[in-house]
């Protein structure tokens, strides 16, 4: 996942920094690198963020359609 994907994402799904990374079992400080581009998330933690995400509404169809308006295509 793209860093800006991530955090609209996080936003979108109504969590801060902080309560993502408690539900990933990671620091805030490695999602907000994740979303500074600065580090890279693993494949696991990409799949365990989208699982999360899909709980709050934000699926598959929604990720794609974000990743679109961040690459303009829409």
């Amino acid at each position: 996942m793209k860093p800006k994907l991530i955090g609209l994402c996080r936003h979108f799904s109504g969590y801060s920094q902080n309560e993502l990374a408690e539900r990933l079992g990671q620091s805030q400080y490695a999602v907000s690198k994740y979303e500074s581009g600065l580090l890279k998330p693993s494949p696991d933690t990409v799949r365990k963020m989208k699982e999360i995400f899909a709980e709050n509404g934000i699926g598959i169809e929604e990720i794609d359609f974000l990743n679109n308006v961040i690459n303009k295509k829409v």
